[in-house]
């Protein structure tokens, strides 16, 4: 049988619809694009990722990105968007809270770019200095454990929340946590602010085998909302 070639063009909300309907009801988000190899953790099993294909991710599973690495996910709710930069280490959870979910990312080592949309929960992302939380917005967050940690906020606002210390970055303000001192913002310094970010795809391509053995790519087309 020659191979035939079919395109399927779907909106992310729609798949994502698909996917929780369909799949193990623990899926949380997918692995949609990644740039060299990764590992992901799941009940304390480690496999090496290389290929280029979706993944999907389950609550409590972790990330590691290798040396020239990258890694695009989304939660399954199309709410929250995260770029992971060379040799960062995430761990991801979510529960699903009257229709929506309320997700959780502990960043342990490295650099993440968020991009949170309006939803019901805040997405809360913890670290070895505090947990940063957001309802809307779009930021760089880095660290580096027992050293430092830093908040670059390009849109909306993210909070600050250790202990009985709670502070907001705003918009064009940069967050710098150290053990010794506590929260100090300061104003963006533009060329301090990372560049691995900002996700301008339009659509997202992906080639897959059906049942009939034939080739399918599947177009994911990205919309804003």
């Amino acid at each position: 049988m020659g191979r035939r070639y079919t395109k399927f063009r779907i909106t992310l909300a729609i798949l994502f619809t698909a996917i929780y309907i369909s799949a193990d009801r623990t899926i949380i988000g997918l692995i949609i694009e990644h740039k060299g190899d990764y590992t992901l953790f799941r009940n304390n099993r480690a496999s090496k990722k290389s290929k280029q294909k979706l993944d999907f991710i389950h609550s409590g599973t972790g990330i590691r990105t290798q040396r020239a690495s990258q890694v695009d996910l989304k939660y399954i709710d199309d709410a929250c968007f995260i770029r992971m930069s060379a040799e960062s280490e995430i761990l991801l959870s979510a529960k699903r809270l009257k229709g929506a979910f309320k997700k959780v990312c502990l960043l342990k080592q490295g650099n993440i770019w968020v991009e949170v949309k309006a939803q019901a929960h805040q997405t809360r992302i913890g670290t070895d200095f505090g947990t940063f939380a957001c309802s809307q917005a779009k930021f760089y967050l880095s660290t580096v454990p027992d050293q430092e940690c830093k908040v670059w906020v390009l849109d909306g606002e993210v909070t600050f929340e250790k202990a009985t210390q709670k502070a907001t970055i705003k918009t064009g303000e940069t967050g710098i946590l150290t053990p010794k001192n506590g929260l100090n913002t300061i104003k963006a310094i533009t060329t301090d602010i990372p560049g691995f970010g900002r996700d301008t795809r339009k659509e997202l391509t992906i080639p897959f085998k059906n049942e009939n053995d034939e080739q399918i790519k599947l177009i994911i087309t990205f919309i804003k909302k």
